[in-house]
């Protein structure tokens, strides 16, 4: 084929962009942060979100009504721009190289789709330094509550693990804050720079996100031993929040996040009907878990 050919290079490109497309397709567990984020679309620059921490409930109506005020959180979370972007020589088109070329494309459009996994479970793993709404890390020891403070994280030298709350879609511990799709674009045509001077195409992949911690309440972060003993206080402690009018929020764990490394702790603690003593295990399949490499607490 002649590169000048526009025809010639447009079927490249759609050929190329048909890869990209089954590499995004086929990405596996694209959508993991689904189980412990909430999505939020995003239509600006940046999003203010002043309803994070008010936790009202409803009340007897007796005498007049009790006004609760939005709390003046001025919590913002910035879209971030990503980009991957791969060159490929005019001769190897030129040469119909479509067949080799394929699978850089493919592997292009998987890690594209796994880009929400990536930047959200980045917040998990930034955690103990990346501020939530209430001026305080994401995981912490000192979250104000009223007059008081409360906890979220218990520290020690083990492999972490993460409880989540994830019963209600509008309050995770994390948010994913999308701005544009991803698109896959093109520099191939003879008269652009690239190719005039150096002989090579180029085609990305781009898209506008963005993500930071969301409702604290809902998640807990142990860096202690996964046993009965600490699952047990976790599983309390997430228990006993309260909103700032003292009244309890219901949390109740449904998932648990942890390292590969905590697999046979998982085994022991989630998986197995009896203890070795023959009795019931009370946490017999009393959360779902995930067991994954993106998990690796700072």
């Amino acid at each position: 084929m002649t590169p000048s050919n526009a025809a010639s290079l447009t079927s490249y490109f759609l050929g190329f962009k048909s890869a990209f497309q089954g590499g995004f397709n086929s990405a596996i567990d694209p959508d993991l942060w689904k189980l412990f984020a909430m999505e939020v679309p995003s239509t600006a620059r940046e999003e203010v979100y002043q309803w994070l921490g008010n936790h009202s409930k409803m009340r007897e109506w007796l005498g007049a009504r009790i006004i609760r005020k939005l709390k003046a959180h001025e919590y913002r979370i910035k879209n971030r721009k990503f980009e991957l972007t791969e060159e490929v020589f005019e001769d190897d088109i030129e040469d119909g190289q479509l067949a080799e070329l394929k699978p850089r494309f493919e592997d292009m459009g998987e890690e594209v789709a796994l880009l929400p996994n990536d930047i959200l479970f980045a917040v998990l793993n930034e955690g103990k330094s990346v501020l939530g709404y209430d001026g305080v890390p994401l995981f912490s020891t000192s979250h104000p509550v009223g007059s008081g403070v409360d906890s979220n994280y218990e520290t020690g030298s083990a492999e972490p693990w993460i409880l989540v709350d994830n019963r209600r879609a509008r309050r995770r511990p994390v948010i994913y804050q999308p701005r544009r799709a991803p698109r896959f674009v093109r520099k191939d045509r003879p008269t652009d720079d690239n190719m005039f001077f150096e002989g090579k195409a180029i085609y990305g992949a781009d898209r506008r996100d963005g993500a930071g911690p969301g409702f604290w309440q809902t998640a807990f972060l142990s860096e202690d031993d996964l046993d009965a003993t600490n699952f047990d206080d976790a599983l309390a402690q997430m228990g006993e929040v309260q909103n700032d009018e003292g009244r309890n929020l219901g949390i109740d764990p449904t998932l648990l996040i942890t390292t590969k490394a905590n697999r046979a702790a998982v085994n022991a603690l989630i998986n197995v009907e009896r203890l070795a003593n023959g009795a019931s295990n009370p946490n017999y399949k009393r959360v779902q878990v995930v067991l994954t490499d993106l998990l690796d607490v700072a």
